[in-house]
């Protein structure tokens, strides 16, 4: 293939679902390579559609949320988010994520950042990010079962800076602080 050419697609051969675990589903699909036939197997992970949202009070501040995350066995410093329900518009669903989790919002609607593909390579997780502006407390958390969360409010720049220097490493913070970033250029 040169380096003008496309890569070729891979179509499936047979869908497999193989793990049910309510947030994600694992399937293990085969695939043929469209360009030279070859088959291969493919490991994929399936979730809901995810929601972020970078929360900004009335005085410029942002509201970030600090809680252990199994994964990385560590706490995170990040925003709030999680999971659309499956009639639910991802707009309603962030606001919805960012009171339960930190007790903010606001009379503006979120504003929509962007979509991003926390990872393609094995995921076919879409995440939609919001930004939402003029945020104040307006009641207590509401938090699930399995949540343990600290609210940590902050000027903007003192964010920036710990996404500078790798305090906050989230990918999807990444993804909305960036998104944001561009946004106001």
């Amino acid at each position: 293939m040169s380096n003008e050419q496309k890569p070729s697609a891979w179509t499936t051969v047979q869908d497999g679902l193989r793990e049910d675990y309510h947030v994600l589903k694992i399937r293990r699909d085969i695939r043929r390579h469209d360009g030279d036939g070859r088959v291969g197997e493919f490991v994929i992970i399936d979730t809901p559609r995810w929601v972020n949202i970078l929360p900004i009070t009335v005085d410029g501040n942002v509201v970030l949320v600090e809680q252990f995350r199994q994964g990385i066995r560590a706490l995170s410093l990040e925003i709030p988010g999680g999971l659309v329900d499956a009639t639910e518009d991802p707009r309603d669903a962030a606001e919805r994520e960012c009171t339960e989790e930190t007790g903010f919002a606001s009379s503006e609607r979120a504003e929509l950042l962007g979509e991003i593909h926390p990872n393609p390579a094995y995921q076919s997780t879409r995440c939609s990010l919001f930004v939402w502006n003029g945020c104040k407390r307006v009641s207590e958390q509401r938090l699930d079962d399995g949540e343990d969360i600290r609210i940590v409010e902050m000027p903007m720049d003192e964010m920036l800076e710990k996404v500078r220097n790798g305090t906050i490493r989230h990918a999807l913070v990444l993804g909305a602080v960036a998104l944001w970033l561009l946004q106001k250029k």
